[in-house]
């Protein structure tokens, strides 16, 4: 089961994670209708909103729960043998060709027509940083913490019967990457390295404002993904605080035996 396999699942219903992101998309587009976009002649206006529409898209538990979302399926795979180094790098290979490339591309034809081909020096950069940045830290998120999905319908039931401390788990996957991105937000990275760079030197131009920030998103997306395979290596997927869910969600019992394998140590059933 290699890349093709991959990307045939990702397009087959009900479609995983990729529901998220036409769901981020159709809500990052209404959200702007009630509040847009704050910017003035400083701005790029082109990146303020590709980039606004990236990270919508990518701080998401769309990104931050993708072996959530095929953990069965992702288990199996490697019950048969495969590395899970192959695995995830074929989930980024297409993260990266349905959501960044797109995105990658809207912005640099959309930026040479607005502002000419000088500008795609930085606005590339720009765009590159926040959605490598997500995919890395996605990638280890989902891997230390990955969360089953369920029907909506069955959650909102089991809900007003009381048992809400089961969907805590879900809660708390939805909520880490709200609270990552309101961190992420207040670090501004690219303002930090450009006054960096006037520290030790002049004020800098374009293309090394542009390259610097190209080479911090390569090494944040090394340094997470990094960190993944380490936290896979030490105790692969496990679902944490997930048992009492795991014997009531709506599943084939094979399916269930299979997941009840990989709940973590420690964890028990809560009544």
């Amino acid at each position: 089961m290699g890349f093709v396999e991959e990307m045939r699942w990702t397009f087959t219903p009900p479609f995983g994670w990729l529901q998220g992101v036409a769901f981020n998309l159709t809500l990052a587009a209404a959200y702007l209708v009630v509040w847009p976009l704050a910017f003035d002649e400083r701005y790029d206006v082109v990146l303020l909103f590709t980039v606004y529409f990236a990270t919508f898209i990518m701080a998401d538990v769309t990104t931050t729960n993708i072996f959530g979302h095929d953990f069965s399926r992702t288990q199996r795979r490697l019950d048969a043998g495969e590395g899970f180094m192959g695995i995830l790098f074929q989930k980024n290979l297409i993260q990266l060709m349905v959501v960044i490339l797109p995105m990658f591309v809207i912005t640099g034809l959309v930026t040479w027509w607005w502002a000419g081909v000088d500008e795609l020096v930085l606005a590339l950069p720009g765009i590159l940083y926040p959605m490598l940045l997500w995919l890395g830290v996605g990638n280890l998120v989902s891997v230390a913490f990955p969360v089953l999905p369920a029907p909506v319908k069955w959650r909102l039931h089991n809900w007003r019967a009381g048992m809400w401390r089961m969907h805590l788990p879900v809660l708390l996957a939805y909520g880490i990457p709200y609270g990552l991105y309101f961190g992420a937000a207040y670090t501004d990275l690219p303002g930090n390295l450009n006054a960096l760079i006037r520290f030790l030197g002049d004020e800098p131009e374009k293309w090394q404002s542009g390259m610097i920030l190209l080479v911090a998103s390569v090494l944040f997306y090394a340094f997470f993904t990094s960190s993944a395979l380490v936290v896979f290596a030490r105790c692969g997927l496990l679902l944490h605080g997930q048992a009492q869910f795991l014997a009531s969600a709506p599943m084939p019992e094979s399916e269930r035996a299979l997941l009840a394998a990989r709940i973590a140590p420690g964890d028990a059933d809560v009544d």
